[in-house]
């Protein structure tokens, strides 16, 4: 090897080397001007391998995917794909690309490919499944995660995603089925509870609709998008069960849980707490909330 050649290709070596801290330390720039760098100098030499170029290629593009520049990334990592065809990952970043830019067709053909290279790699199927659903083709996105569940038949999250696909094709018996499996893997999951809940709406399941709120609530009371559809007719079933239970520690726990972390129905709330200390006897309390609840709306012909 000539003193020339070798100096060249340190010198690659130490811009390579660059390029992985500057990727750690998430300099995408600097790093993409470094790559652009190594692939001048590797244009000028006819021997340079068909491999090395394509692995630059698809370094570069995939620092422009994660900077967010997706039609460049896509530009460097067909260039990529020309010289190293049958690479799955190359594929994989170049389809992700095409989701992100909304092009779902092209990125469902990566995809096919994906698939065709490394079938039973579960998560190939849940990301084919997820284009396919943002084409609305839900029947062939169901049959992915389908394959998927197979493949993988104890990860809750994809009996999760696939129960919410099959309600858009008003399939709520489903959805409910794959939630309660949800469930049964994960049992402390706050979300599959009140998607449940969704479901038993829609199948008139009314007092297993607002048991699952509660389950849902209880282990996130945080989350407001979960009293959201908490009605007056829900919670006086759910007071009226609990009070029938003997259970009006637990009753007021819940209700006080919600009044502190809703924005909505708060006039609902306060009319079924008073009625709690009502039914205990507590007077002074439950006129307290009776008043709180015609404050809030002084058309509260209960709280009256």
């Amino acid at each position: 090897m000539k003193f020339k050649d070798l100096v060249k290709n340190l010198y690659c070596i130490y811009l390579i080397f660059l390029s992985e801290i500057f990727v750690r330390l998430k300099k995408y720039n600097w790093t993409i001007n470094i790559l652009t760098e190594i692939l001048e100098l590797c244009s000028k030499d006819n021997s340079a391998l068909k491999d090395v170029k394509g692995s630059l290629f698809f370094d570069r593009g995939y620092i422009k995917f994660l900077n967010n520049d997706y039609e460049n990334s896509i530009a460097d990592l067909c260039k990529a794909i020309e010289l190293i065809p049958d690479n799955v990952g190359f594929y994989k970043i170049r389809g992700r690309a095409y989701y992100f830019k909304e092009n779902y067709e092209n990125a469902l053909i990566d995809f096919n490919k994906v698939i065709e290279l490394e079938p039973n790699n579960t998560k190939n199927y849940i990301e084919r499944g997820i284009i396919k659903y943002n084409m609305k083709n839900y029947e062939n996105s169901i049959i992915d995660f389908d394959k998927a569940i197979e493949l993988e038949p104890d990860n809750a999250e994809y009996y999760y995603k696939r129960g919410t696909i099959k309600k858009c094709l008003n399939n709520w018996r489903g959805n409910e089925e794959d939630q309660t499996k949800a469930i049964e893997l994960e049992p402390n999951n706050p979300k599959y509870y009140y998607e449940r809940s969704l479901a038993k709406s829609w199948l008139n399941d009314f007092s297993g609709e607002f048991e699952d709120q509660i389950k849902a609530i209880k282990l996130n009371p945080k989350n407001p998008n979960f009293y959201y559809r908490i009605d007056n007719k829900a919670i006086e079933k759910f007071v009226l069960k609990l009070l029938f239970e003997n259970k009006h520690k637990e009753a007021i726990n819940i209700l006080l849980t919600a009044l502190k972390n809703c924005s909505f129905h708060k006039d609902i709330i306060f009319t079924a707490l008073s009625f709690v200390y009502f039914c205990q006897k507590d007077y002074k309390k439950a006129l307290k909330y009776a008043n709180e609840a015609i404050l809030f709306n002084k058309d509260n012909v209960i709280g009256f």
